[in-house]
């Protein structure tokens, strides 16, 4: 997918309703945890945050919400796709070590 097509597929993602995007959350939770302790703590977590801002009414504030939403989610893609990419997981490794961050333990 070149820039233009993810910059496209993000507005999509975007525009989508409030409840269509709480919905994707769960369900990429559900597809990621599972039953585990780690997806229940993950639904935990996206419906606190949806219910957390369900009275906001501002378009600009919402927006930006749902930006939020959909940053955290590919962000997360991102993450877990790199384990099973080996350049990719490399790349990740070097910029956390370049922070300063270490990544022992941490299963990446």
């Amino acid at each position: 997918m070149n820039p233009a097509q993810f910059k496209g597929a993000m507005g999509d993602a975007i525009a989508k309703t409030t409840p269509q995007l709480y919905r994707d959350c769960l369900r990429l939770v559900s597809h990621v945890g599972g039953q585990s302790a780690k997806g229940r703590a993950m639904k935990m977590m996206v419906t606190t945050e949806f219910r957390k801002h369900a009275d906001v009414t501002d378009e600009k504030e919402l927006e930006a919400l749902r930006a939020n939403a959909v940053r955290a989610l590919s962000n997360y893609m991102v993450y877990e796709s790199s384990s099973k990419d080996p350049r990719l997981k490399a790349k990740i490794n070097r910029e956390n070590v370049g922070d300063g961050q270490t990544t022992k333990g941490a299963g990446v």
